[in-house]
């Protein structure tokens, strides 16, 4: 917002996935997505100076009466205390998007002045009111380090909203419940178990578009090796043609490979698809980035970094030259080619995916561009309502017109 207007298909974006009046930005259980792709930062008080002056702005929930405390942590107490002293600041407005605080200066819960060290309370002249909170139940406040206060100050800023904050605050303690429910149901995408003696896989695929097909057909396959050279199986099947493209059946033959390994197996995937392991280095071999998103078959990029650490695959890629002299490449391109006329083959179903976040549109994933889909609908219903609008208005006038030619 600081760069203008909120846009109009965020508001409606934002408004179909998060609760209704939630206390904060509580999200439906659907849009859930595990730390693991997220670039959220949760960092945690500094205790290794117990007892000295600390200062460190923090946010604390207090599960009994279910409220937030955003203050300045001023020193901690080691075990058997475990808490911390924390000044108290409240939000200058109800919006929680905002980031304005003001020192309070005295309520119910202060803790009186005599109580604690008299040395540390100087260091704090503009603040008045503190309080004890466990350390458990705090978490830093997501802003500058250099955010300091003075003698004469009675209202900062912090870097990030309030509601980001209780995000993360709310993530730290009552995630590690969901992610525990969330690994007791592992889905598979391949019904298919290879032994653990497989060491090489080796994935092609084949697309036909539709100017040399009735329709665009897209298949898939992969063979797996062992250390001595020998095939131990091969695979081969169609995609259902949702998003079409060459590089997505590559990507499919690499995610269903994958998921027909044993755990903790230690790999290599050959494949002529150099496109692949570029975006293997950019999307998997690296720290989650946000930029995924808005690449196209994202879904399946997600599915595949779910499947590397549900089964902790280590996993390594190789370029092998497209239709030369290696039989095994060209044994699995024959086979990703045969797919089109097996009759006997199903398509796999598009929903048939793993990523801990699955956006849907008439029942179908969306694969492209999470903010330009959204933004093309928002524009879609939006010509939708001129039309219907310009249509009353047309049907108006005509009214009008006819009224005024059977008056004269």
């Amino acid at each position: 917002s600081n760069k203008g207007s909120v846009p109009a298909w965020f508001n409606y974006l934002f408004n179909l996935i998060v609760i209704p009046n939630s206390p904060s930005l509580f999200v439906l259980s659907q849009f859930r997505i595990p730390i693991s792709h997220t670039v959220a930062s949760i960092s945690f008080i500094d205790i290794s100076r117990n007892y000295w002056f600390n200062p460190q702005w923090a946010i604390s929930f207090n599960r009994i009466t279910n409220s937030f405390l955003v203050g300045r942590v001023i020193t901690t107490y080691p075990a058997p205390r475990n808490e911390a002293l924390i000044s108290h600041w409240i939000a200058s407005s109800v919006d929680d998007l905002l980031s304005e605080f003001t020192a309070c200066q005295g309520c119910a819960s202060a803790i009186p002045r005599s109580s604690t060290s008299k040395t540390l309370l100087k260091r704090c002249p503009s603040e008045g009111c503190f309080s004890y909170v466990p350390l458990s139940s705090l978490i830093r406040y997501p802003t500058k380090p250099r955010t300091y206060i003075h003698a004469d100050t009675r209202s900062v800023s912090l870097s990030a909203s309030l509601g980001y904050a209780k995000s993360l605050l709310l993530f730290h303690l009552f995630a590690p419940i969901r992610l525990l429910l969330m690994n007791n149901q592992v889905s598979r995408i391949s019904d298919i178990q290879l032994p653990s003696s497989v060491s090489t896989l080796y994935i092609d695929s084949s697309f036909l578009p539709p100017s040399s097909h009735p329709i665009s057909s897209m298949a898939y396959a992969w063979t797996a090796i062992d250390p001595d050279g020998f095939i131990l199986e091969s695979h081969y099947n169609n995609i259902s043609s949702i998003f079409p493209s060459a590089l997505r059946s590559e990507i499919f033959a690499l995610l269903h490979g994958l998921d027909s390994l044993p755990q903790n197996s230690k790999i290599t995937v050959a494949t002529d698809c150099a496109q692949l392991l570029s975006l293997w280095s950019l999307y998997v071999d690296a720290p989650f980035i946000p930029r995924m998103l808005k690449e196209s078959n994202h879904l399946l990029w997600s599915s595949i970094r779910t499947i590397m650490s549900q089964k902790n695959l280590d996993v390594s890629l190789i370029k092998v030259p497209a239709h030369a002299d290696d039989p095994l490449n060209n044994h699995v391109d024959a086979l990703a080619k045969a797919a089109h006329n097996d009759s006997y083959l199903s398509s796999r179903p598009s929903s048939e995916l793993l990523a801990p976040c699955i956006l849907q549109f008439n029942s179908l994933p969306v694969d492209m561009n999470i903010r330009k889909f959204i933004r093309d609908i928002f524009d879609a219903k939006s010509l939708l309502t001129l039309a219907i609008n310009l249509s009353l208005i047309g049907m108006a006038v005509l009214s009008f017109v006819v009224s005024v030619s059977n008056y004269y």
